[in-house]
């Protein structure tokens, strides 16, 4: 039987993603590059989700939320969604630090 974790599906999306994160460390640290990277992470930890456990959770929810971080990582990058380092977070913070450690960045 073919698992989710194997399929094509699956593997066109680990090729963005490993695309995403060499984008990813190409960028100055900050906000963006801490935000692509976190969107990045969403998206591997999803896919390794589908090896790891393939019956904890519906297949199909979980590619959905792998290419919804993916789409979120590629809008980042082109500017769409861009914080600029101005805008608060949740905790009423700008979000401006350093994230180098992210993911051996």
């Amino acid at each position: 039987m073919h698992s989710h974790g194997d399929s094509d599906t699956t593997q066109v999306l680990r090729s963005e993603v490993a695309e995403l994160e060499q984008r990813a460390r190409a960028l100055p640290p900050g906000t963006l590059r801490h935000d692509v990277t976190n969107a990045v992470g969403a998206a591997r930890n999803a896919l390794t989700l589908l090896v790891d456990e393939p019956d904890a959770i519906e297949p199909d929810h979980i590619l959905e939320i792998a290419r919804r971080n993916i789409s979120s990582a590629r809008s980042l990058l082109s500017g769409e969604s861009a914080s600029g380092g101005n805008q608060r977070d949740n905790l009423g913070r700008t979000g401006e630090g350093d994230h180098r450690d992210t993911f051996g960045l």
